[in-house]
């Protein structure tokens, strides 16, 4: 009985271990991806900025901060959202106009009838493209879309002196990362694309 036990203590402890292993290996993966990801954008930034400073020498890094991050999942149900609300408000209209038909008014359109109808056709099926795409991004719709960061640094001014300077910064999914927008507020941000693996395509496709 005492073997027993200790063989099934020793594979619990065994299968707890190797849980353990796994985990802290994709916590580490996980964590050098975003140190990766923030090191790329550094780089890109670094190199906008001392071709735009009057002395690139003076150019001093402090800090580039996380701010936001987006995933594609969260794009995805944007759109998915986005569509959804556009055709129901569709509907509403066309409903709106089969009751000015039935009562004779002159506020019934049948071009206008027509034309919603016709983006309600296409809308949908965007929005199908969209579910049959993104059921087809597994992990991928948990990986990063989007991020915002606080970018710091010191420099001289056009004048020679010293000054420090912070800004709001946007940068796209890897493996690019690319740098899209740097503005002194946040407001003044464009706002999220609302990509994922496969939006463009769906776009090109209904143009």
């Amino acid at each position: 009985m005492k073997k027993i036990t200790k063989t099934l203590f020793g594979t619990s402890l065994l299968v707890v271990v190797l849980f353990t292993s796994c985990k802290s290996e994709q916590e580490s993966a996980s964590q050098n991806s975003y140190q990766n990801r923030d090191m790329i954008v550094k780089a890109k930034l670094e190199k906008r900025i001392k071709s735009k400073l009057e002395y690139p020498d003076s150019y001093e890094f402090v800090e580039l901060t996380l701010k936001d991050s987006v995933l594609f999942s969260d794009n995805v149900k944007y759109n998915k959202n986005y569509y959804s609300q556009i055709i129901e408000a569709d509907k509403k209209i066309i409903q709106k106009q089969e009751m000015y038909k039935k009562e004779g008014s002159s506020s019934y359109k049948q071009e206008k009838v027509e034309r919603l109808q016709a983006a309600i056709s296409k809308n949908e099926k965007i929005l199908a493209e969209i579910e049959r795409v993104s059921s087809g991004l597994g992990n991928k719709a948990y990986e990063t879309a989007s991020c915002t960061y606080t970018y710091s640094f010191k420099s001289k001014n056009t004048s020679g002196k010293d000054g420090s300077y912070t800004y709001v910064v946007q940068a796209e999914h890897a493996p690019e990362y690319k740098v899209t927008m740097v503005a002194k507020e946040s407001n003044l941000l464009a706002s999220n694309s609302h990509y994922f693996p496969g939006y463009d395509e769906i776009m090109k496709s209904f143009e």
